[in-house]
């Protein structure tokens, strides 16, 4: 995340290319729990399909959070040489009062070796 403001919630789909990769976890990144306030986190995974989808949440909290860091960290195998594309899906992201945010995801291809 970069340069965001009042972030409170993060659904999203994170897509892979599961011909040549394989999705091994996810875990929370530091962004939205920063300040030591309760957050909710899952990531569900259809291997088959290439995707997971990714709730984050911290209305508990009271108020969304402000500023950059990592959201998310996704790990991933090879499974096969080539270009393997990651993307994201159904962007979101809302602040406490479920007012949407403009973020603007980008989408990336690695090279497998």
């Amino acid at each position: 995340m970069s340069d965001v403001k009042g972030l409170a919630k993060a659904p999203f789909i994170l897509l892979y290319d599961p011909i040549f990769i394989e999705y091994v976890g996810a875990a929370e990144g530091n962004f939205l729990n920063r300040d030591g306030k309760p957050t909710t986190f899952n990531a569900l995974a259809d291997k088959a399909a290439g995707r997971v989808v990714v709730t984050m949440d911290r209305s508990a909290a009271g108020e969304g959070v402000d500023g950059s860091g990592t959201l998310l960290t996704a790990t991933f195998t090879a499974k096969n040489k080539g270009p393997a594309s990651l993307g994201l899906q159904n962007v979101k992201f809302a602040d406490q009062a479920n007012r949407p945010l403009d973020i603007i995801p980008y989408n990336t291809v690695v090279e497998v070796k």
